[in-house]
């Protein structure tokens, strides 16, 4: 069977996120002053760790290199971290080079439908993104596109599902503002990382489902560009 898509599975985690990494630095070495999507969450903790270690060794590898973010919780309360501060806190500071801006979206703006055209705006003033990293929800969300999310979505605020507040520990109603499904695939790369067991249902109904608004993952699969790179347990359901 011929994919339309490039599949990659390693044999653990570690290994995944060593894989997923390194689709990052042949991005930044193809391209110097590409602008990148970064994606929050535990399972892009790890690919973090490996980017900073390889500045480190190389400071100002990012130098040139612009950053986005994929999406923003809208906070109810001073306890959510926003993302902006999670990437900055746990990745861009921590860069010894620097880099050479980020992208935020502003939760605090009154008007979060202006502050989503604007920042698709400034997303496509600079030519669009080079490659937007992905994580998957086990629900099969992406960025924020929670299930009945359409393929031609754009940035815009978003209901949370019941599933990403639990497992987030948010408080109900919570809400979001994210890149929409076509703005995810005007990306001219795409690479999705997915780890562990708990995502193994998610990632075998985006694969190997007709693409369906059930499961907005499955609605990337088709991308041109896009890259899948799972540890053993994310892929053990693919050969059922």
């Amino acid at each position: 069977m011929v994919l339309p898509f490039k599949l990659s599975i390693a044999q653990d985690s570690c290994e995944a996120e060593k894989d997923f990494a390194k689709e990052i630095l042949d991005q930044v070495a193809r391209k110097k002053n590409s602008l990148i999507g970064l994606a929050t969450g535990q399972t892009m903790i790890g690919v973090y760790e490996i980017l900073i270690k390889k500045e480190h060794k190389s400071p100002g590898l990012f130098k040139e290199v612009v950053f986005a973010q994929l999406d923003e919780i809208i906070p109810n309360s001073d306890r959510e971290n926003l993302f902006s501060l999670q990437l900055k806190e746990g990745f861009l500071n921590r860069l010894k080079g620097g880099y050479a801006s980020f992208l935020s979206i502003d939760v605090s703006k009154p008007d979060l439908t202006l502050e989503a055209s604007r920042y698709l705006s400034l997303i496509a003033s600079l030519g669009g993104i080079d490659l937007q990293i992905l994580g998957i929800g086990v629900n099969g969300h992406v960025g924020y596109n929670e299930p009945g999310s359409k393929k031609d979505s754009r940035c815009r605020v978003v209901k949370l599902a019941p599933t990403t507040i639990e497992r987030a520990g948010y408080t109900s109603g919570m809400q979001g503002i994210t890149l929409g499904i076509s703005d995810i695939l005007k990306s001219k790369r795409i690479a999705l990382l997915a780890t562990g067991i708990d995502k193994a249902a998610a990632i075998s109904g985006a694969i190997k489902s007709t693409p369906s608004i059930d499961n907005p993952a499955s609605l990337l699969v088709t991308h041109n560009m896009i890259k899948i790179i799972l540890d053993s347990s994310a892929g053990s359901f693919l050969t059922n």
